[in-house]
């Protein structure tokens, strides 16, 4: 299936691949590869996403400490 796939597609793939891998090392993982950041009060991503609190309260700010952290893993 790879093989069908856009290069642009694939190369979007490797970075989520290469980010979760830099995720797992962050002491608040959350254990989920291509969702990292814990839920907060029982409300992960998805209630997050549909609320458009991606950035705000608890959520947005564990979002912003894995965010610290990734860049510190790249630097």
């Amino acid at each position: 299936m790879i093989q069908i796939l856009p290069p642009e597609l694939i190369e979007d793939m490797n970075v989520l691949v290469e980010v979760s891998q830099l995720a797992s090392g962050w002491e608040k993982w959350s254990g989920k590869p291509f969702m990292p950041v814990p839920a907060v009060n029982g409300r992960g991503y998805r209630a997050h996403s549909v609320a458009g609190a991606m950035w705000e309260g608890g959520y947005g700010a564990l979002r912003l400490e894995l965010l610290d952290h990734l860049i510190a893993m790249t630097a």
